[in-house]
């Protein structure tokens, strides 16, 4: 009988102990587009880089654009959005479509090494210059487009 007592007392230890921890960030979903000359960017990887000192800048929303030019952001898994905050955006759309669903589960720096040169020259790829801000909220963002020239 002492056995089931340990056992259960275990049980309830390892219960509680499995609920303190820290839930994930709250995520808001986060759609929009990416055009270039006025074209779906089809294949193109749009990384959210969280301005300096917002919670959960160690994440980095990012989405594949689709054929029609359009993205929804994941931080953690697919589609679940973005952590509300100020965000500096980034695009890559490398040669060969920008990586393949099989490759979606790369970093970013690992996609841009599994594809070949940026289409856009790089002018796009660094946070601080490329020029594309945007700010989530809480609830749901529809994001004007990004126009790429």
């Amino acid at each position: 009988m002492k056995r089931h007592v340990m056992v259960g007392l275990a049980l309830v230890v390892l219960g509680a102990i499995s609920g303190c921890g820290e839930s994930g960030p709250d995520l808001s979903s986060v759609t929009g587009s990416v055009l270039y000359q006025g074209n779906p960017a089809a294949g193109a990887l749009v990384i959210f880089n969280p301005v300096s000192g917002e919670k959960g800048s160690l994440k980095r929303p990012s989405a594949q654009v689709a054929d029609d030019g359009s993205f929804q952001l994941s931080t953690l898994g697919a589609a679940d959005g973005a952590a509300p905050g100020d965000y500096l955006v980034t695009v890559l759309w490398l040669e060969g479509g920008g990586g393949s669903e099989g490759e979606q589960g790369l970093g970013a720096s690992q996609r841009s090494k599994a594809g070949g040169p940026d289409r856009l020259g790089g002018r796009y790829s660094r946070p601080e210059s490329s020029g594309l801000k945007a700010t989530i909220v809480a609830g749901e963002n529809v994001l004007p487009p990004f126009e790429l020239k």
